[in-house]
């Protein structure tokens, strides 16, 4: 009788673990949110740095028809891939509360510097010029402790659900600064035509990958493993020199300030 509960409890563990790999392999629902130039609908059509990326490596994997990828608010986003309704979710940072339901690739998409911006109206050389400022962040980002612990202490913290309301408002002065990561401001920036919001390089926030994080429960292990060796030599490729080229370095002002920050790879 032990030997047959013992063998239904196996056959039981392995159809599981088949059918969790059938479904990472053949079925796998993909979430991001729109954020340029990593994520952007362009005529319909969902596009972006680490859309073309993940396209790319999928394509590499002979899994270009098997999942899909779709863009939802990055609040909703992050909530459905840890209640794991989303099998994977880009671009993320690494935190040590998404490692709790997430699992990450050793390669990240791409490491990028998240910086200060503000406005050529304030004088910001460090972080205690910010004392008294009004901050703007975006609801459910990962800044680092030692930033939250300070703008909580000696700032008035602005919270939103976007960058691009950040840079509207800092345009308009209804907030003195705001922190982004540095690609993504810069997008912003040219975007809205806000030629007086410029970056503080030297108030970087932090400097960290972005990645595609897959759930726990939904993606084996392996697979994880494979998506992340694949994504490692596609970055040896010239296909790839030139997404990030045709990306990150067709603006003059991103030709300034990126070369030295945005060429980071593991």
């Amino acid at each position: 009788m032990k030997e047959k509960t013992a063998l239904i409890i196996f056959t039981f563990t392995v159809l599981m673990s088949a059918s969790t790999l059938c479904r990472a392999q053949t079925a796998m629902k993909i979430a991001c949110d729109i954020w340029p130039p990593y994520q952007m609908e362009q005529g319909g059509v969902l596009t972006g740095y680490s859309v073309e990326l993940v396209h790319a490596v999928y394509d590499r994997m002979n899994l270009s028809k098997n999942y899909t990828i779709t863009a939802y608010p990055w609040s909703r986003s992050l909530d459905m891939i840890e209640r794991g309704t989303a099998d994977a979710l880009f671009s993320a940072n690494y935190t040590p509360k998404r490692e709790i339901f997430a699992v990450y690739p050793n390669e990240p998409l791409i490491e990028t510097p998240w910086v200060l911006w503000t406005t050529t109206r304030h004088q910001i050389k460090t972080m205690r010029d910010l004392y008294k400022l009004r901050v703007g962040v975006v609801q459910t980002y990962s800044y680092t402790p030692k930033f939250w612990n300070f703008i909580k202490t000696y700032c008035t913290v602005d919270e939103v659900g976007t960058d691009e309301i950040n840079f509207k408002k800092l345009a308009a002065g209804r907030i003195d600064v705001t922190v982004a990561e540095l690609a993504n401001g810069l997008f912003l920036r040219k975007r809205l035509d806000a030629k007086s919001i410029v970056p503080l390089e030297n108030l970087s926030i932090k400097t960290t990958g972005l990645y595609i994080i897959f759930n726990k429960n939904n993606v084996p292990a392996e697979f994880v493993k494979s998506f992340s060796q694949e994504l490692k030599q596609f970055k040896q490729t010239p296909r790839y020199q030139e997404l990030k080229t045709r990306y990150f370095y067709q603006d003059e002002l991103i030709q300034q300030l990126l070369p030295n920050n945005i060429n980071k790879t593991h």
